[in-house]
Formats: C-alpha cells, structure tokens, sequence
C-alpha cells in the first residue's frame, strides 16, 4: 500500500514546478471570492463563477472546491505550488485507498496491490492530477472510495457502530456532491452493489428488505438525507436542481450518438494512454451510422455482458464494468459546449478504478494460467512451473507500471507553462475554439504582444465574423501601441456583435471602444460608447464601472455614484468599483461612507496599490497621518511607480 502513493508522489514530482494554466489563474487569483471575509458565505451560496458577477452566472455547484482554494490562498497565496502540491497528495491518498477499497470486496492481495499501482501511475490521471482546477475529480474519488468502503464496513456492524457507518457514508456522498455533480454515482454504484449482491431472494422474499431496518434502512436514511441536504443548497444558491445543458439541441437519437462516440473516444484513452488529449473536441452527430457511434455501442454491449457474465460466475469484477461505464454517464452531458462536445482526461479519473481492476485481474490470470500445468509427475518440474505462474505475471505488471510512469512523467511536463500547454493543444487539434483566445492573453500577460498577434489574426481568418475574435485581435493592437487599429477592430467586434444577435458582445467591445478613446483623452467619443454599453447590457458590471468612473472625472458626481452603486450590485467583488465610489463620496465630503468603502475594497484586495493609496489619501483627508503614512508607504513598497501613492508621500514630507 505504501509503495502505491509512494509510486503515486514520485511520477508526479516534476509537476510541482508548473505554472497556473486554463482556469487556474481565474480561479484562484482573480477569484475575489478567496479573499472576501465572507468568501466561504459567498461560495456556498452561489455558483462556480459567480465571482466574475452576473456575466458569470452557471450553473454548476461546487463550493468544496473553492472551500478549498479559499485555504489554500492563506497558505500558498498565488504559488501554484502548493495548489499542486494538495493535487498529489490526494492522488497519492486515493492511490492508498483504492488499494483498502478491493481488499473488503475481498479482491485478493495481489490484484488490490497490482490494481492500486496502476492507478497510480496510469497516464491518463495527468489531467486531474497536473492540472489544479481538477480538483473537484479528486475529491469525487475520495470520497466515492471512502464512503464505498464505509458502506462494506457497516454492512456487517451493529448497533452504535452501524449508525457511525451510515453517518460517515451520508456525510460523503454529501461531500462528494459539493466536490461535483458526478458525485451522484456513489449512491448509484451502492444501489446497483445492493441489489446485486445483497438482493438474492430466500422464500421469494428479497434479502435487502427481509434484513430491513436492522441492515438497509440506515444506509438508505443517511443517503436520502445527504441528496436532500445538497439538493436544498444548491436550490437556494443557483434556483436549479441540475445543470443547464450547454449547446445547440439536439433530437434524442443524436444525443445518444454523441454519448455514445464518446464512450468509444474514452475508451481508448484509457486503454492506450498515448496521446495527450486535453481539450479534445468531437463534432456533434449528423448521424446515428457514425463509426464512432458504432463502436461506442459496441463498447456499451460489451460492458454490460462482461459485467452480467461475471455476475453470473459470482465474480466481484463485475462491478469494475459497472463502474467504468456508469462513473463515465454523468460527464456526456457535461461536455456539451457550441462547437461540439469537448472531451478531458479529467473525466476518466474514477471510471479508470474499473479499468485498473480488471487490467490487474487479467494480468493475474497469467499466474492461474501458469498454475494449471503444475500437477507434473516430477516433482522439481512442479515446483519450477509454479514459479513461473508467480513470475510472469509480475513481470508483465512491472512492464506495464513501468511504461505507464514514465509515460506520465512526460505528459506532466506538457502543464509546465499556459504557452507551451495552449501551443501543444493548437498543434494536436485541427482547432480548438476556446484554446486559442487564452493563447493570446498568455501571450500579452508575458508582454509578448507581438507572438499574441499572429494567433489574434489567425482567429480573424478563421472566424472573420466572430466578435470574440475582433476583439481579441483590437487588444492586441492596444498592446502593441497602435490605437488606429484597435479602433478598427473594437468597431468591427461591435458591428459582427450586433449581427449576430449579441448584445452583451457588442456591449464589451464597446466598452473596450470607449476605455482606448478615455485614455486618448477623447471622452467626447468614449462617454456615447460607455452609455451604449450599459444599455445593451445593463447586467454589464465592468461597463457600469467604467462609466461611473468617466463620470467622476467628469464631476459628474451623482450619476457616477448611481453607475458605480449598480455596478457593485452587479458584482459585490469587485474592488475598484468600491475605491471609486469611495472617492466620489469623499468628493461630496461624506468621508465616513468613503472610508467604509475603500476598506471594503481593501477586504477585498489587500495588496492593491492603488487601492491603498486612495485609502492613504483619504486619511488624510481626515486628519489620521499615521494612518496615511502607513498606507502610502505600503502602496508604494507594492508598486514603487504608483503616481497617487508618490504623491501622498511628497505630500506627507512636508509636513
């Protein structure tokens, strides 16, 4: 058991190094949910990305992750490190897990050891285990293993000890809910083992309901009351019971087909980890004749005879079938996006436990294989056979262990760095819509707006009509210093907006528009771009922003602290929205309120210079110099060329 985390850590010590990449950086440092007081509050009563405000708003609930970004923001900060550090530990837990799991399904010694070192190592986890936003895979796994293995304990308990069981079970299919929404195939593996081993019939009566209340009721009690309890959070928080699909609609057949072609892509990844496939797209059906299709419901059939087959036989393994294919359900409807399905490795992480498990029961076939021609009339040729029962088939597990931990520790340095990740996917797939954009602010994050150009211009051919793309490419440009082009392109994004039906593009492309034309000092053109924004989308907290703070330089101050106030019930986490306010209201000389204000931005945001240099000048303004002192010195020590916090410290020389 120990060799199998120890296996788990050591193939993923070169992923420590890595980089935030995809979601990371949204997640977790720009998340002002992890750095809000009442953060934990706000993640469990709102959904994954409520943190960008209503132009955020989903419909997915996993506060258990953002719980645990929320820690670990106290202890690593922005050191994707240690993110990464929590990812291997849980694998390498899990890794252990596994291994007590198969040992009270009374799998022998060996297949638990050989199935737990696959899993381990198996290159097909990089994805959940590299890349930190997977998190909520990892704690799915946890806790189905976990609350799976508390089920088999309490079967046999009694008494005080049974209802511990029951509670501990309850309190993980909750956990696993919170974690994921797949976290639902726990209560339905268990209920699928129940009946399958424990409803054999004695006097045409089922055993599950002759043992009653005495064996069934308790587990049953603490899962109901666990869904219950998720249920009535995630309605309080999101007004939905379960996901919006995303996508176009399709007929019934179709969606099938794609399911189905999905199940076959899956399939392979997991029995021939050779291809690093994050981010795969799978177009959508156009028939249910696909040879992907085909071959998916092939797969399908196949899974469901091995599993009926080994039941049969009284073979455990049948739930290894089981659970590949129903750990795999709940993530086909998840992987609808516009362009096609999208397909992660993330995904195959628990569905790979049954994998692993008859992988390691076929692998120890060869000993049984090899133990059938002991019975020899020598006795020493006996004894050499059944060595080599016990031989070949370790061999072949270190073979196999062997090519799939060096294969991992490869694919692990594909998540080094978001540059590398993004152009590696670019290069495996014909084109990846969603990869391409995040490219391009990697590129301009590194201050390396002229790379970033080429892939802005690529998105433009590809898709002249696209707003995105424009938009893209106009960031760009301001980036390398040419507003003409920007202007351009901002516009364009605009017009290909508004004819495709998208107000709330055409409203950022303006809002856009109007901040190159603010800093151009033309507030003349940027104020009627600002005002558009806002009335295409009113829901725009950015846009009311920006034209809160246009009003204020202005000295238009009662409309700016009317924008700025909708613009903070738009998205309470955001920080320079309640600076701004906090310097209109100390305009209008209600320094108290603006205090308030500017201390809730700085809750919000500790380390912002500008924030705490407005803070400075606001102290000042009310007599504590200390306090100014002290603010001002720390925005400077953050960002020594913050102009506001210069000024306040020349300003408090000479006094």
């Amino acid at each position: 058991m120990c060799l199998c985390g120890f296996l788990a850590l050591l193939v993923y010590l070169n992923s420590l190094p890595n980089d935030f990449v995809v979601d990371d950086r949204p997640q977790i440092v720009d998340n002002a949910f992890l750095r809000r007081p009442d953060g934990l509050r706000k993640i469990f009563t709102t959904d994954v990305w409520a943190f960008f405000g209503q132009e955020g708003a989903g419909s997915y609930y996993r506060p258990l992750m953002h719980s645990a970004f929320y820690a670990g923001w106290r202890l690593f900060h922005q050191n994707a490190t240690g993110y990464r550090a929590v990812n291997l530990l849980l694998h390498a837990c899990i890794s252990m897990l596994l291994f007590w799991w198969l040992r009270r399904l009374r799998a022998t010694e060996g297949v638990a050891a050989a199935a737990a070192l696959l899993f381990a190592v198996h290159p097909v986890h990089v994805e959940a285990v590299a890349w930190i936003s997977a998190l909520p895979d990892l704690l799915c796994s946890l806790f189905f293993l976990l609350g799976f293995t508390l089920y088999l304990a309490g079967w046999s308990m009694c008494g005080w000890r049974k209802g511990l069981a029951g509670a501990g079970l309850g309190a993980c299919v909750l956990l696993g809910l919170l974690s994921k929404e797949t976290g639902i195939v726990l209560p339905v593996m268990l209920g699928l083992y129940a009946v399958a081993e424990h409803g054999g019939t004695a006097g045409g009566t089922p055993t599950v309901l002759r043992r009653g209340a005495a064996s069934g009721a308790p587990t049953l009690a603490a899962m109901a009351v666990a869904i219950g309890l998720y249920l009535a959070l995630r309605w309080h928080a999101l007004g939905t019971l379960i996901p919006v699909l995303r996508g176009p609609r399709l007929p019934l057949r179709l969606e099938l087909a794609g399911w189905l072609a999905m199940l076959y892509e899956y399939t392979i990844r997991v029995v021939a980890p050779v291809r690093f496939s994050a981010f795969h797209r799978l177009e959508y059906p156009v028939s249910v004749f696909g040879w992907r299709t085909i071959a998916g419901l092939a797969i399908a059939g196949a899974l469901v005879a091995l599993a009926a087959w080994l039941r049969r036989r009284g073979r455990l393994e049948w739930l290894a079938a089981a659970l590949f294919l129903v750990a795999l359900l709940p993530c086909f409807p998840g992987s609808r996006y516009p362009n096609g399905y999208e397909l992660g490795d993330r995904y195959l992480y628990l569905p790979s436990v049954g994998f692993c498990w008859l992988l390691a029961v076929a692998i120890a076939r060869l000993h049984h294989k090899g133990a059938k021609n002991t019975k020899d009339h020598k006795e020493g040729l006996c004894e050499l056979r059944v060595l080599r029962g016990f031989v070949v088939p370790g061999m072949v597990l270190v073979v196999v262990v062997g090519a799939y931990a060096a294969r991992t520790v490869t694919f692990n340095r594909a998540w080094r760095d978001e540059v590398s990740f993004y152009q590696r996917i670019l290069s495996q797939e014909r084109e990846a819509p969603r990869i391409r954009p995040l490219l391009v602010e990697a590129f301009i994050r590194r201050g390396a707006p002229e790379r970033a150009l080429e892939h802005a211009q690529a998105m433009v051919r590809l898709e002249p009509r696209d707003a995105r793309s424009h938009n893209a490419l106009g960031f760009v440009y301001w980036a390398l210093g040419q507003p003409d082009q920007t202007v351009a392109e901002y516009r364009r994004a605009v017009e290909c907006a508004r004819a495709g039906g998208r107000p709330d593009f055409a409203a950022r492309a303006l809002n856009n528009l109007a901040v190159v034309y603010s800093q151009a000092g033309r507030m003349d053109l940027a104020m009627p771009a600002y005002q558009e924004a806002v009335r295409l989308d009113p829901g725009f907290s950015d846009g009311r922003m920006n034209l809160g703070s246009a009003l204020f330089a202005m000295g238009r101050m009662g409309e700016a602290e009317e924008h700025l106030r909708a613009a903070i019930g738009l998205n309470p986490s955001a920080p320079l929205a309640y600076s701004t306010l906090a310097l209109v209201l100390a305009a209008r000389q209600d320094l108290p309120t603006a205090r308030q204000a500017v201390a809730r931005a700085l809750r919000i945001e500790p380390d912002n210079a500008e924030t705490l240099a407005r803070a400075g000048e606001m102290a000042l303004q009310a007599g504590d110099a200390a306090e100014a002192r002290r603010l001002f010195s720390r925005a400077a020590a953050l960002d020594p060329a913050n102009a506001r916090a210069r000024a306040g410290i020349e300003r408090m020389g000479h006094r």
